[in-house]
């Protein structure tokens, strides 16, 4: 594994435990406030709805990297996936009777703090995660499969968006002398595919887009 890539997974590792964090946080901090401790009926909830959470992330692709993407995107994943997750305590809590566990003021308090201190956790990773950017740390390395218009267009979207943290390897085409007229981005031809085999094999490349048709 290349270093690169085992800061991604790291990062890939992060977000998820941080989304959890901070929903367990929110349950223990209007716990706190009102001056009832951490039982293990709490515990049970804050976990349950954790791996509710985790998995409705998947389908609403929140899980995704912070870093790309709007934020005004990631704000309504969070509202949506959150909102799926309560919808489902909340036929839980019919079905178990565990609700009646908790009073409604507590159960309203942490299902609006909820998806704040999420939105807050992840606006301070994309803020940490964009400074690393800049220093050149967890920059992935990308490779366009195909010379084509898709490529190109591909090429001009990574270049003038340097925070998705994408550093252009090149072009891999095995066309590429049929294409030599007029083509301003030809200069960043680097091989033919089986040269991008060999790349990925070697570890130089870490992510392939293939524009190919």
């Amino acid at each position: 594994r290349s270093q690169i890539t085992t800061q991604r997974r790291w990062w890939d590792f992060l977000q998820p435990t941080l989304d959890a964090a901070s929903v367990m946080a929110a349950l223990a901090i209007v716990r706190w406030t009102t001056g009832r401790p951490m039982d293990e009926m709490t515990l049970a909830l804050g976990l349950v709805s954790i791996v509710v959470f985790l998995l409705f992330s998947q389908l609403t692709g929140l899980h995704r990297r912070t870093d790309s993407g709007t934020a005004d995107r990631e704000i309504s994943n969070i509202a949506g996936t959150w909102s799926l997750t309560v919808l489902v305590l909340v036929v839980l809590g019919f079905a178990t009777r565990y609700s009646e566990q908790f009073s409604r003021s507590i159960m309203l308090a942490w299902i609006v703090l909820t998806p704040s201190l999420v939105g807050l956790g992840r606006m301070c990773l994309r803020i940490v995660q964009q400074g690393l950017l800049r220093r050149g740390i967890g920059i992935r390395r990308v490779a366009i499969a195909g010379l084509n218009e898709l490529g190109r267009q591909t090429f001009s979207n990574i270049t003038d968006q340097p925070s998705l943290g994408l550093d252009l390897v090149g072009f891999f085409d095995d066309l590429r002398t049929s294409r030599e007229e007029s083509d301003e981005t030809l200069h960043e031809t680097v091989g033919n595919l089986n040269d991008l085999v060999e790349s990925a094999l070697r570890g130089d490349v870490d992510t392939i887009l293939i524009t190919l048709p």
